[in-house]
């Protein structure tokens, strides 16, 4: 449960981050703004994945997005909640 609160945790800590005076919470919306820029980086240019810095980002928030997807899909009711047994038992 917590795994899909996460994203939207990272949303409410960077808008908070950028509401709140004072240096600390400059110093962290500044570090929040460079990794999603690290994260956009390798979305953008496929090729820089090879770093493993740009490669942990991107694959950070393209896990927080498909959670985001996902849990969308489940709330508008788009995914089937019925599972079927890949054989059956004899």
């Amino acid at each position: 449960l917590f795994r899909l609160l996460v994203p939207f945790a990272m949303v409410i800590l960077f808008i908070v981050s950028l509401l709140l005076s004072g240096g600390f919470f400059r110093i962290l919306a500044f570090l929040q703004f460079v990794f999603y820029g690290i994260a956009l980086t390798g979305f953008l240019l496929p090729t820089t994945r090879t770093s493993r810095i740009i490669n942990l980002g991107y694959f950070f928030m393209v896990m927080n997005a498909a959670a985001v997807a996902g849990f969308w899909k489940w709330i508008t009711g788009g995914c089937a909640t019925a599972w079927q047994p890949a054989y059956k038992e004899r």
